[in-house]
């Protein structure tokens, strides 16, 4: 998590919270100090919004998606998907099947689409599909969700919570909303 809001913090124009300390307890849970963020979650907030706010914000994380579409990095091999690592790393989610089951780790793009290709066989063959396998993999936030989201009090929004971020074809993320 830290190394991918790091990265986005560094690599985009998307507000994230800066990271302060990375502790690590010795048990093998790790912990972050961050910049707290006044503001109110966009789940609390979204009722109160008049429709013209709810486009602003709709607006603006679509324009972070695009951000996060355009973004190369150096760091991390894009023919291989999964978290921000320097080695392949097991997904974490979002899998609809098997409820947030870690699954991977995947050595290339095409052993991942054939993953969810097996997945989804019965409906996939069902309408005679499959996954594109050459779509190329963007960064992906991967849990982009109202509660995931910081309205700040000045207006900036926030994207918070960077624990599935990773580098997948673009519709992994809308599978994460």
């Amino acid at each position: 998590e830290a190394v991918a809001q790091e990265f986005v913090r560094t690599h985009t124009s998307i507000p994230v919270p800066r990271i302060r300390r990375c502790i690590a307890d010795g048990h093998g849970h790790g912990y972050m100090v961050m910049e707290r963020i006044e503001g109110v979650k966009l789940d609390r907030l979204w009722p109160s919004l008049n429709t013209w706010q709810r486009f602003i914000v709709v607006w603006t994380i679509r324009g972070y998606i695009r951000q996060l579409r355009h973004v190369s990095s150096d760091y991390v091999c894009r023919d291989v998907p999964g978290p921000m690592a320097e080695t392949p790393q097991l997904c974490n989610r979002p899998n609809l099947m098997t409820r947030d089951k870690p699954f991977g780790p995947f050595d290339s793009a095409p052993e991942f689409y054939q993953y969810w290709n097996d997945q989804y066989k019965d409906k996939v063959r069902a309408r005679n599909f499959c996954l594109d396998d050459t779509v190329p993999l963007v960064l992906t936030h991967n849990d982009l969700r109202p509660g995931n989201i910081i309205v700040g009090r000045d207006g900036k929004i926030w994207l918070i919570d960077w624990d599935q971020a990773g580098f997948y074809p673009p519709w992994q993320e809308y599978l994460g909303m």
